[in-house]
């Protein structure tokens, strides 16, 4: 009976301890949950009431705006009779932003008016910007090769100034690379959502390149991300004052998103699966090392039966032998 009632006690014991643990758990993951949540009200009443990703809309407003004056080129229907010239008059057309002045000083505000005449808004800036700047430039050079082999002589002057543009902001935004990269690395987070309890969930339904743990994934661009962005606003505080304004507030941002996703019961999931799954793959790893020293093993005693077998016979052979000849 004294052991019944032992057993009734350890089990009522146990039972309680795990229900508190239990609680416990929950509690925090309700007080983490709702600390996210203020932690991400705090970040849509620091963007004023604006969408989450156009963080940067705001700056592109207070450049001084300037007038855009587009060369025109207009021709005799003579010029264009054939129809190659048409065509390559099209392209060229398509292109007239190249048709500018352009002031290509090194300042943050040339910058932005100079990404204004080629028609890129700051928060329109994404991972193709410079893709696009390279086929705009290669739509032009075979204008060049067209121009060339068919005599097209009264494009050429549009084709030049259209080409040397092209050349000249080419090299430009390449000298500016930490500007546009900052651009695309904020637009980059254009989409998040607005409320905290989203964005794990969001996260999952955007994932394409880990199916596994896309919230470890997501984390880890994301300091990724903000690693970029400190050494930005530590490296050209000078040269870009305005953008790394906005790289402060960004930051911020991008820190919140991280507490959000390590408080989450999603993510420390995928960390004990991770984990799980690593130690899986070393165990695996160290069986299948057993099992190759076991096949070298069983080759080697093999090999050396086949020795001590061949070795026999060439000495039943050579007594074999020594008896025949006697």
């Amino acid at each position: 009976m004294n052991t019944v009632q032992k057993i009734f006690k350890v089990t009522l014991l146990m039972t309680n301890l795990m229900l508190i643990s239990y609680d416990r758990e929950r509690e925090y993951e309700r007080d983490q949950s709702q600390k996210s949540t203020m932690l991400w009200a705090g970040i849509v009443g620091a963007a004023a009431g604006t969408a989450i990703g156009y963080w940067l809309a705001n700056l592109d407003s207070h450049v001084p705006k300037e007038q855009y004056v587009v060369e025109h080129f207009e021709y005799a229907d003579s010029a264009l009779s054939s129809p190659k010239a048409y065509q390559v008059k099209k392209e060229l057309d398509s292109l007239m932003l190249y048709g500018q002045y352009f002031d290509l000083y090194d300042t943050e505000s040339a910058v932005i008016i100079n990404l204004h005449k080629l028609g890129f808004q700051l928060h329109q800036i994404d991972k193709n910007f410079y893709g696009q700047l390279r086929q705009n430039h290669k739509i032009l050079n075979d204008a060049g090769y067209s121009i060339w082999w068919y005599s097209l002589k009264s494009l050429e002057h549009q084709k030049d100034l259209y080409l040397s543009n092209s050349h000249r902001l080419i090299a430009y935004f390449n000298k500016h690379e930490d500007f546009i990269r900052t651009c695309q690395i904020i637009n980059s987070y254009d989409s998040l959502p607005l409320y905290a309890a989203d964005l794990c969930s969001w996260i999952r339904s955007v994932s394409r390149g880990n199916k596994l743990y896309p919230l470890i994934a997501y984390k880890d661009q994301v300091q990724a991300d903000q690693n970029k962005l400190v050494r930005f606003e530590r490296n050209c505080s000078l040269c870009y004052p305005s953008l790394c304004d906005h790289v402060k507030v960004v930051t911020k941002t991008l820190d919140n998103v991280i507490e959000i996703i390590c408080c989450s019961a999603e993510y420390q999931q995928e960390i004990a699966q991770k984990r799980h799954d690593e130690l899986l793959a070393e165990y695996n790893r160290i069986e299948q090392e057993k099992l190759d020293v076991a096949k070298h093993q069983a080759r080697a005693l093999e090999e050396a039966n086949r020795l001590t077998a061949e070795r026999n016979r060439i000495e039943r052979e050579r007594y074999q032998n020594s008896r025949e000849d006697r």
